[in-house]
C-alpha cells in the first residue's frame, strides 16, 4: 500500500523543479537581453563620444572600449558630448575633468588619462541609456537633472561620478524600463 503522506512532497518538489527550470531559462535569456542592452548602450555612448571620427576606432565590444581607454578619450569627445546637450561645462568639471586640467590638456594637445576616459565613457554611457528609456533626449535630460525621491532626493546626474552611483542609476534606469515602480 503506498504512503499517500509523502505524495504532496513529491509533488511539490517536481513543481520546484520545474519552477526552477523556468527561472533558470528567465535568467538565461535575461543574461542575452542584458547584454544585447549592454552592446545597445555602447553603441550609443561611442556615437555620444564622436563616433570613430573622433576615437579613431570603431567600437562593438566592451574590449573595444578598453582600446580607447588605454589611449584615452580625445578632449573633443567632451565638446561633442557639450553639442549634444548631454553635459552642460559645469557638469564636465564636476563629473569628469576639472576646468584647469582641461584647458592644459587642450593646449597641449593631450587626450584624457584613463581615469578621465573612463568617467566620461560611464557619463556617456548613462546619458545615453537614460535617452533610450526615456524615448526621449529631453524628457532624459530632465530626469537626470530632477531630484528623485528613489536616490533620497539626489539628482541622478550627481551620482554619475562614481561606478557605483552609476550602477544604482542604471538599475534605476532599467526598473523605469521595465515599468517597475521606482
Amino acid at each position: 500500500m503506498p504512503d499517500f503522506g509523502k505524495m504532496p512532497i513529491m509533488r511539490w518538489q517536481f513543481a520546484k523543479e520545474g519552477r526552477m527550470a523556468e527561472r533558470s531559462e528567465d535568467m538565461r535569456a535575461a543574461g542575452s537581453a542584458g547584454k544585447g542592452r549592454a552592446r545597445d548602450r555602447l553603441r550609443l555612448a561611442f556615437r555620444r563620444l564622436g563616433g570613430k571620427r573622433l576615437l579613431g576606432v570603431n567600437v562593438r565590444s566592451e574590449a573595444d572600449f578598453v582600446t580607447v581607454l588605454e589611449r584615452g578619450v580625445p578632449i573633443g569627445a567632451l565638446s561633442e558630448l557639450a553639442r549634444q546637450e548631454a553635459l552642460s561645462p559645469d557638469e564636465v568639471d564636476r563629473l569628469i575633468i576639472p576646468r584647469r586640467t582641461l584647458a592644459h590638456r587642450k593646449a597641449k594637445d593631450q587626450p584624457l588619462n584613463r581615469v578621465e576616459s573612463e568617467r566620461a565613457v560611464r557619463v556617456a554611457s548613462m546619458t545615453a541609456l537614460a535617452e533610450e528609456t526615456f524615448a526621449n533626449r529631453e524628457k532624459a535630460q530632465t530626469w537626470l537633472r530632477r531630484p528623485t525621491s528613489a536616490l533620497g532626493g539626489r539628482r541622478p546626474i550627481e551620482l554619475l561620478d562614481s561606478e557605483p552611483g552609476a550602477r544604482v542609476v542604471e538599475q534605476l534606469l532599467y526598473r523605469i524600463g521595465h515599468g517597475i515602480a521606482a
